[in-house]
């Protein structure tokens, strides 16, 4: 780790959580959380510790050095969580819903249930790398602190804090790569109100919507024939050739994307028309320009085949309350072997 990391961001399914490499007391960890419209770490079920011991390992197998977490004497290395019974001595609350601890992982080193030994232990810490010979407690363990002491802390970050739904995605080529540069547009209910924004470098976007809203969101971008993306060539009318007459392409496959790709005319099947437009597109003979067609990652494409090339360009969102990820996948038309991502950075 370079001294510069402050911190290390990780997911867990839809959660998601930053590990803050500062050593602070609770209380500034609390506030610091709250800031960050976030809650320090609440493990509620033997599963949620099972799934963050796994990226916690992760996390120190790579860029966290244990050296960054310090010590507290010989019981290991710790990060806060947010649990505490400063409002009650024995009575454990969490702190982002207020509720009691239905589950903890205490270690035989605790003091959390005794009113003498550990009245002014009231803040909880777990064990995030295994201790010394001859310590009570074991990796994963929680122990009670007091206000003075200071560990590095977890905080998950609160879904749609501020009130507002976002839709963020990455949008990648039929083959995974990243696509820079893609315009997306979201119509709203409103027609004067449209939203736009541009894929990153890394594919990614944000669009941040009222709360409430309709929208149609989808993504465009044009494409030049010739060098450094010359993707569609005469191989390609090859390939539509074969997927029009029932064969597979010469990689033995007839994905529903190539389907996609070699429904050039976009009639909804795939002909020897299809082929005959695509070699007078890449002679600059034709009348079809080769166009980007952007679709749901998600989607189900199972039913589309030579003969029906059927699926709905973008995605419509009704009454949007909370944020959501929508990724996106591009196919070139007339690209039918895909060479495109090959000038890409896979995601």
């Amino acid at each position: 780790m370079s001294a510069g990391l402050a911190q290390y961001d990780f997911s867990i399914g839809d959660r998601q959580f930053t590990w803050v490499l500062s050593r602070v007391r609770f209380s500034e960890a609390a506030t610091a959380a709250q800031a960050a419209n976030a809650n320090l770490l609440a493990i509620k079920s033997a599963s949620d510790l099972s799934d963050i011991q796994l990226a916690i390992s992760n996390a120190l197998a790579g860029n966290v050095f244990k050296s960054f977490l310090g010590n507290q004497a010989d019981t290991g290395s710790y990060v806060w969580l947010g649990a505490s019974d400063v409002v009650s001595e024995g009575s454990w609350i969490w702190q982002d819903d207020q509720t009691s601890l239905d589950y903890s992982n205490w270690s035989n080193d605790a003091n959390h249930s005794s009113a003498s030994l550990g009245a002014e232990l009231d803040f909880a810490g777990m064990n995030v790398v295994a201790p010394v010979s001859g310590s009570n407690t074991n990796l994963g363990e929680w122990v009670d602190f007091n206000s003075s002491d200071e560990m590095t802390y977890i905080m998950e970050i609160i879904p749609n804090a501020n009130g507002v739904p976002d839709v963020t995605g990455t949008v990648v080529s039929r083959g995974g790569g990243l696509l820079s540069g893609v315009s997306i547009t979201a119509e709203t209910s409103n027609p004067t109100d449209q939203l736009t924004t541009t894929t990153s470098s890394s594919g990614k976007f944000a669009i941040e919507f009222v709360n409430g809203a309709n929208a149609a969101i989808t993504a465009d971008m044009t494409h030049a024939n010739s060098s450094p993306t010359a993707a569609i060539t005469e191989l390609d009318v090859l390939e539509a050739l074969r997927l029009s007459l029932g064969l597979t392409k010469t990689d033995g496959s007839n994905t529903a994307f190539d389907y996609v790709a070699a429904d050039f005319n976009k009639n909804g099947k795939v002909t020897t028309k299809d082929a005959l437009d695509i070699l007078n597109y890449f002679h600059g003979t034709g009348d079809l320009e080769a166009e980007w067609v952007f679709v749901e990652s998600n989607g189900d494409y199972s039913g589309i085949t030579k003969s029906n090339v059927s699926y709905t360009e973008g995605v419509t969102t009704t009454n949007m309350s909370n944020d959501f990820v929508l990724n996106m996948t591009g196919v070139l038309l007339g690209d039918v072997d895909d060479t495109y991502t090959g000038y890409l950075d896979i995601a």
